[in-house]
């Protein structure tokens, strides 16, 4: 009982920390709701890590940012939510995205994409995007269309299309176009 508020307080000065831009603080509060814990495999721990995790990845410590969330997706608890796990999955993802490990990136991108089919088609586009992104890194052009020509037809199909959905399609455009032309160059 208790616990569950102090832990919502130090969440929400975390956040508040952090858009401040101290991003020192908001790590040291976020480090304290997981140390302090006694279960480690509540949905609440596993959104905290999360946190902890994309604050990490967003100051650009990506290895830090993977040593916290790994253990999220790797041994999940039944208690998890399917959005963390989700969201987890596709942190990963873009952690090893960022890393370089692109075989890695995609093996968690795909797991993602395939996993949770509660996604909405924003969210798919772009993890398309993403997949087709680790294709084109990896020279596997023809692949990296595909994933790019499918992410474009998501959009496409959504009754309702958002201004951010509009801007991804902008930014497929961009990555359909480079795309041919690497092929064409081959």
């Amino acid at each position: 009982g208790d616990k569950f508020y102090l832990y919502n307080e130090y969440l929400t000065r975390s956040h508040i920390a952090k858009k401040e831009g101290d991003m020192t603080e908001g790590i040291r509060l976020l480090i304290w709701i997981i140390e302090d814990s006694e279960d480690q495999y509540t949905n609440q721990i596993a959104w905290v890590k999360y946190h902890l995790a994309s604050t990490l990845a967003f100051a650009g410590a990506t290895k830090a940012s993977q040593d916290y969330i790994l253990p999220v997706i790797i041994n999940p608890s039944s208690k998890y939510d399917n959005t963390v796990l989700h969201l987890s999955t596709n942190l990963v993802a873009t952690n090893y995205f960022q890393l370089k490990n692109y075989d890695k990136a995609l093996l968690f991108f795909k797991k993602s994409f395939d996993k949770y089919d509660q996604i909405d088609f924003k969210m798919k586009a772009s993890m398309l995007n993403n997949i087709g992104l680790c294709y084109k890194n990896k020279k596997q052009y023809e692949e990296s269309l595909t994933q790019f020509l499918k992410a474009r037809e998501t959009i496409d199909s959504a009754t309702r299309q958002t201004e951010e959905m509009l801007f991804l399609k902008y930014l497929l455009e961009g990555n359909i176009g480079s795309t041919y032309q690497l092929l064409n160059d081959l």
